[in-house]
């Protein structure tokens, strides 16, 4: 198979442009610049911990979510407690943060997954009420300008490979007041050349031309695609290379529209299956219609209908993801990290197992969005209603 779509992310543009700057997008917030999402997570975090400044200081975060959520907290010295989701949600569930939370917590982490909108204002009042903070990660969206304003004592943004401003690496701290702003650390100085970064930024956007992402997807050393838990060894700033075009790409960003993800929200709307959720009824419902997506999620009602639809989207080189696939503490390396860990998080394990993510950035044209759909309503009706459909026809290169 000679076609792949990328899961997500968009080219790294290497011309700089007149463009605002990030501050001046994101005003009155307080910027400061991070070496990545994850470093600028535990910035935040080492952030909260001295406002508070109580012994053994906790940090709530979600039971599915990345790794670099615990990665953050053990760099900060914050122990990581877990919380569930609700069902069929990405959303914590707020009757376990008010069981969680107690006097040593210095925050809570919302985690606007897929750009799907948590329920903010619920949690920071939740934090606020035992003195903690509230931190968005919204390292899998752009907060500003869609409909739905971050509500953080802290807003995280991530630049690396894959997120909605892509430059393979760098991140960001949204302070929401300056004596937030005063509690964060300094970095050290970042050492990125200019010719190290057009070098790693010519060959990502070469690779993941469609025509060429099946190779660095087919080599396992590369682990592309899987989930890792990677300790953070040092807190850095962004270099200069990244900060110089980062207002230029995040004005590209802004101005692309969201063809594919409508061209998915109206796929839904012809499929009439009882056996998926997508991203339309998941954004209706929290009130963030005008949310732009990473990733197009579904949810499925069982584990072994995902499946099947997964590898079945793969098969033609279509983009489809799992995510994390499983819960933080089933994820190597995690575990002996958790605090107060349960073991036990049946609505977020339920999610893991039945989301399906689909591609949508520039690259995800009509076609495969048809091709998309045929797979599913094949799956979910043969799955659902035991209707045999005729095989479905692609033709080689189609995609």
């Amino acid at each position: 198979m000679w076609y792949a779509l990328p899961p997500a992310g968009e080219p790294v543009t290497l011309r700089r442009r007149k463009a605002p700057s990030l501050a001046t997008v994101c005003a009155p917030w307080r910027v400061d610049y991070f070496q990545s999402g994850t470093a600028s997570l535990a910035a935040a975090l080492e952030a909260a911990a001295r406002r508070k400044s109580c012994r053994e200081p906790e940090v709530l975060v979600p039971a599915y979510g990345c790794p670099d959520l615990i990665s953050a907290a053990l760099f900060a010295g914050v122990k990581p407690v877990l919380v569930d989701f609700v069902t069929d949600r990405p959303w914590l569930d707020l009757d376990g943060v008010a069981e969680k939370i107690t006097e040593r917590t210095v925050a809570v982490v919302a985690v606007p997954l897929l750009g799907l909108p948590e329920r903010s204002a619920e949690l920071r009042a939740l934090a606020h009420a035992e003195n903690a903070l509230l931190i968005e990660d919204c390292a899998q969206c752009f907060p500003f300008g869609q409909g739905v304003a971050p509500q953080g004592d802290y807003v995280i943004l991530s630049f690396g490979r894959g997120k909605p401003v892509s430059l393979l690496g760098g991140g960001a701290v949204l302070s929401a007041t300056e004596a937030l702003a005063g509690y964060l650390p300094q970095p050290v100085s970042a050492n990125g050349g200019w010719l190290s970064f057009w070098g790693k930024s010519l060959l990502y956007n070469g690779l993941r031309n469609p025509r060429c992402y099946w190779l660095p997807q087919s080599l396992p050393a590369l682990g592309i695609g899987e989930t890792r838990f990677e300790p953070l060894l040092s807190l850095k700033g962004m270099d200069i290379p990244r900060r110089s075009l980062l207002a230029t790409n995040l004005q590209l960003y802004r101005r692309r529209p969201a063809l594919a993800q409508g061209l998915f929200d109206a796929m839904l709307t012809r499929l009439d299956a009882s056996g998926v959720k997508g991203g339309l009824a998941l954004l209706e419902e929290s009130g963030g219609k005008k949310a732009r997506l990473l990733r197009y999620p579904l949810l499925f009602d069982e584990r072994l209908l995902r499946d099947e639809a997964h590898a079945a989207i793969q098969r033609l080189g279509l983009g489809s993801s799992c995510l994390y696939g499983r819960i933080l503490p089933d994820i190597a390396g995690v575990a002996p990290h958790l605090h107060r860990c349960s073991g036990a998080y049946p609505r977020a394990a339920s999610f893991a197992a039945r989301l399906l993510t689909l591609p949508v950035h520039s690259d995800v044209r009509t076609d495969v969005v048809e091709q998309t759909e045929a797979i599913l309503r094949t799956v979910l009706e043969l799955g659902v209603s035991a209707i045999k459909l005729p095989p479905i026809r692609v033709k080689e290169g189609e995609a």
